[in-house]
């Protein structure tokens, strides 16, 4: 009998161990589909802040401006090299923000210093969304916080219906430059109704 009990013990405690193991790895998976996500949207992120700053410095030299000229190259330099860091990037070495937030913290989110955050909240698009729609948020004022759409996971878009409000997570990826506003470009991870 002792060892009919030492032998299922010994079973159950095995099982424990295999059922504990799957659970890291697919909590390991999740954690490197999120980092994954978050990466390919930061390039995005790039490549829609290097289109817009361009567009600002071909408009200056279309009307013959140097007002701010040298100061949107400069942005343009950093873009570039921000650019060839990511695209090389190993996901293994991109790093998700380990600070949660909530929309609560006004003076985190009207900083002029870019703080990846994850932001779990309560938010909508107004339109069809796609890259650089703005996700809305509770408590948003007409001053910000801005969240442009850089990527959601696993790229579907129809995950998010017009005027319909989510429970959602993101991470802020990347700043966007939008005067003195608080403003960036996101990655949706999760999306819950």
């Amino acid at each position: 009998m002792q060892k009919l009990l030492l032998w299922i013990s010994c079973c159950l405690l095995s099982v424990s161990l295999f059922a504990q193991q799957n659970g890291n790895i697919a909590g390991e998976n999740h954690q490197n589909d999120v980092k994954n996500a978050c990466l390919s949207a930061t390039i995005t992120a790039i490549q829609l802040e290097t289109a817009r700053v361009q567009q600002w410095v071909d408009l200056r030299k279309k009307q013959g401006s140097t007002n701010e000229l040298a100061t949107m190259q400069e942005m343009l330099r950093k873009l570039h090299v921000d650019m060839k860091k990511y695209q090389v990037m190993n996901v293994n070495d991109y790093l998700l923000p380990n600070k949660t937030d909530t929309i609560d913290d006004v003076d985190a989110l009207f900083s002029n210093t870019f703080v990846p955050l994850r932001i779990e909240t309560i938010a909508w698009v107004e339109d069809k969304p796609a890259e650089n729609s703005i996700l809305y948020v509770e408590n948003m004022t007409k001053s910000g916080p801005w969240y442009h759409i850089a990527g959601i996971m696993e790229g579907d878009y129809t995950r998010l219906q017009p005027n319909i409000k989510y429970h959602v997570v993101f991470y802020t990826i990347y700043k966007r430059s939008y005067w003195n506003m608080s403003d960036s470009y996101i990655c949706i991870t999760e999306i819950n109704k």
